[in-house]
């Protein structure tokens, strides 16, 4: 198994025991830097035990934790994974960065709504369309995915309002 921790961790998500998501998410806050963690601090974060954090990752597919964090190491020699999709790519490396680049949107649009429960899209919409107010917030590179979903509600709501609206 050559996936990332993260993919390898989102892909069991829906099979976790409550201490595995606790584990999970700490995990998932600390994966910038996960390579200057040890398992039992991961295991106090999360409060589980040690125990459990070694079960949980050898579920993942790792031997121990100490291979989480050479792979880490070795994820973070390479750079920026931005890096390919610019076009700076090994010498040995060939292909169209564009299509790359939209070949991987594909997939990751195809599997976002695999995922999706429509139970839940359901919800969602019947929230929307009885609340009284629905405010959109959005900071950094949030910002422009909620100034589109603004746009879009202000299509199907009368009262939409940005911030910057009187009233």
């Amino acid at each position: 198994m050559t996936s990332t921790l993260q993919e390898r961790i989102l892909a069991l998500q829906d099979s976790f025991t409550e201490s595995e998501q606790r584990l999970a998410r700490a995990t998932l806050e600390c994966l910038g830097n996960i390579a200057a963690y040890s398992g039992a601090e991961l295991a106090q974060k999360a409060g589980v035990s040690k125990a459990t954090a070694g079960r949980f990752f050898r579920r993942l597919g790792y031997e121990n934790f100490n291979e989480v964090r050479a792979q880490a190491r070795d994820e973070a020699g390479r750079g920026s994974p931005l890096y390919e999709l610019a076009g700076v790519r090994p010498p040995d490396a060939s292909g169209d960065a564009l299509a790359a680049h939209l070949a991987n949107d594909l997939r990751n649009l195809a599997q976002t709504f695999e995922r999706l429960d429509s139970a839940d899209v359901d919800l969602a919409v019947s929230l929307l369309a009885g609340a009284r107010r629905v405010w959109i917030a959005g900071f950094r590179n949030g910002r422009v995915l909620a100034q589109y979903a603004w746009a879009l509600l202000t299509q199907l709501r009368d009262a939409s309002r940005s911030r910057r609206e009187p009233g």
